[in-house]
């Protein structure tokens, strides 16, 4: 292995002396000039701090208003855009209302609420869309503010074959008639 040397070499060009890594191997030694590492000063600050401001009143610029109209219609694209078909209708079955910077979001059933609560990202899209970091989205089960919304979870009763007949003889007296008139037998005539 070979060893290095430290040589002190004035450069020409300033009056600093700087220490210069030297390899016994020459062709190994380049003739490049030294890196120069740029360090943080109170201009680079300067120049963060001009940046946020900039940052800051762009944005008050742009700043939108925030209203329920705005909340539905950043909501309505982020649910037009999902790629779950079935997020999508969860989505698009809710009412919005809004009471200063808390978003309530009312759904007709759990499974609705639940997949509300896990798009994160619609969230995130709407602080930025409104510039607003301190907006909140409560979401509650509210069925009664559905009344047209169908459940899935209603199980239909199934009739009997006794039941079935006697709905079909209410419905249709002149059955009872056409019955008797062939002589039909059946077990569910009373």
């Amino acid at each position: 292995m070979a060893s290095k040397t430290v040589v002190n070499e004035e450069i020409k060009t300033s009056s600093v002396s700087q220490e210069k890594i030297l390899d016994p191997n020459p062709s190994a030694v380049s003739n490049a000039p030294p890196v120069v590492k740029n360090t943080p000063g109170l201009s680079s600050a300067d120049r963060i701090r001009a940046a946020m401001l900039k940052e800051a009143e762009d944005k008050k610029l742009i700043n939108v208003e925030l209203s329920k109209e705005a909340v539905e219609k950043v909501w309505k694209d982020y649910a037009d855009n999902h790629n779950s078909k079935s997020s999508q209708t969860a989505l698009a079955n809710i009412k919005i209302a809004l009471e200063d910077y808390n978003i309530k979001v009312s759904t007709p059933t759990l499974y609705v609420k639940e997949v509300v609560m896990q798009e994160v990202k619609l969230m995130e899209e709407i602080r930025a869309y409104f510039h607003r970091e301190d907006l909140i989205l409560t979401v509650d089960v509210d069925k009664e503010k559905f009344p047209d919304y169908e459940d899935g979870s209603v199980v239909k009763v199934r009739l009997s074959t006794k039941e079935i007949y006697q709905s079909m003889l209410q419905k249709n007296p002149v059955l009872e008639d056409f019955i008797k008139t062939l002589e039909l037998k059946s077990s569910n005539s009373d």
